[in-house]
């Protein structure tokens, strides 16, 4: 899609849903991860379903990991490509999201280490992502 076929309010609407989405994604994963926290570990011993089972969060970060961060990292990664140097506002506001995106990173990547959970491949680091980190995260970087 090309920017310009956005309307100044139409591009603030997607970015301000986008950082929305982030912290709501942000929320739900600390919530449930202090829910189930809270759980007695009485459900193991009667042998019914343990809905507080660590193996429970892998399906929400993984999602995390695909609807949020990869929807929105593509987004905004699309966006820059398109941006003039001169269009400091939209530059901002696509920047603010990349921090927004690299804070949400470093949450799962902290709950998927300390809860032995296995870091989704959206997020996971790679030698193709490893030299392309800077560009991800920096963006004042240009574009190759």
């Amino acid at each position: 899609f090309k920017t310009h076929s956005f309307s100044q309010r139409v591009f603030f609407n997607v970015v301000k849903h986008s950082l929305l989405m982030i912290k709501l994604c942000d929320y739900q994963l600390q919530y449930c991860i202090d829910w189930r926290n809270s759980q007695h570990v009485s459900l193991v011993a009667t042998g019914s379903q343990d809905y507080a089972a660590v193996e429970m969060l892998q399906p929400l970060i993984d999602c995390i990991a695909s609807a949020c961060i990869g929807d929105i990292t593509s987004f905004c990664r699309t966006i820059r490509k398109e941006l003039s140097d001169s269009n400091y506002k939209n530059t901002k506001s696509i920047a603010g999201l990349i921090f927004r995106i690299q804070g949400i990173k470093d949450t799962l990547k902290s709950t998927c280490q300390s809860h032995s959970l296995k870091l989704p491949q959206k997020i996971a680091p790679s030698d193709a992502a490893a030299s392309n980190k800077r560009n991800i995260a920096d963006d004042t970087a240009p574009e190759k």
